[in-house]
Parts: C-alpha cells; sequence; structure tokens
C-alpha cells in the first residue's frame, strides 16, 4: 500500500521517505570516503564537475542521480542500494525529480565539496555535506 501511493496523508510518506533519502545518503557517502576505491573517488569528482558545468536543470539532475549512484556504490552496502533504488523508482511516494530537489541541484558548491570529502577519505565532512544537502528537499522538513 505505501509503495503504491495509497498511504493515508496523516502517515507523511513523502517527508517519511525523503528523511530516510538523508539518513542513508549521508551515510553512504561517509562509507564511500571510507570504502571507495581511488579510481571511484575519482569518478565521483569528476561527475561532480560535469554536474557543475550544465545549466539545464533536468540535465543536471541526470548527472546527480549519477552522482548519487556512484557514491552508493562507493559505500559497498548493498541495503542501501536496494533502499535507494526503491525510493528512485517508486516516486509517487518520494519524487527525486528536478522540481522536488531543485535546491540541492542549484548549490554547485556543496555538491563539489561533498565530492572532494569524499576523494580526501573526509567521512565526517561527507556525511555533514550530505546531510546538509539532501535534508534541504524534506517537505516541511
Amino acid at each position: 500500500m505505501l509503495l503504491d501511493g495509497d498511504a493515508p496523508e496523516a502517515l507523511q510518506a513523502p517527508r517519511a521517505a525523503m528523511e530516510m533519502r538523508a539518513c542513508v545518503g549521508a551515510d553512504a557517502a561517509r562509507r564511500a570516503a571510507q570504502r571507495a576505491s581511488g579510481v571511484l573517488k575519482t569518478q565521483i569528482q569528476a561527475r561532480a564537475e560535469q554536474f557543475a558545468a550544465v545549466e539545464d536543470v533536468e540535465a543536471r539532475n541526470a548527472h546527480y542521480e549519477v552522482l548519487w549512484d556512484l557514491i552508493v556504490e562507493g559505500s559497498d552496502n548493498v541495503a542501501y542500494r536496494l533502499a535507494l533504488t526503491t525510493l528512485v523508482e517508486r516516486q509517487h511516494v518520494a519524487s527525486v525529480k528536478a522540481d522536488a530537489v531543485q535546491t540541492e541541484l542549484c548549490d554547485v558548491d556543496a555538491v563539489r565539496g561533498l565530492a572532494r570529502a569524499i576523494a580526501e577519505g573526509d567521512a565526517g565532512a561527507a556525511r555533514d555535506r550530505a546531510t546538509e544537502l539532501l535534508e534541504r528537499s524534506i517537505p516541511n522538513g
């Protein structure tokens, strides 16, 4: 019922899903800083630069989604992959379309800072930067 978008409004399912996205994303960033290979960390930084280079919000969001896929891959945690895949595929529970995450997409410096923290292996900074970035999109957050 929840995954089909039939949750009672009182449950605040969109808010809950975006809160879970923020928690999982922040820890995935922390773990990617600890676990990702040098090659993957370089790919994360390169994707952040590609993200920053485009102006169109839909194109930027496509790069952002790939960036987060790389971060989750770097976390080396299959449960995080499953959780975030469910959120992305079930967008009627919580949308990660450009309009829903626009405040994240507009802050190029924050995204670059997140990628840099991961590449430098700074787990605490990666977690903190991801938390600050992802919590922007929590409805009524």
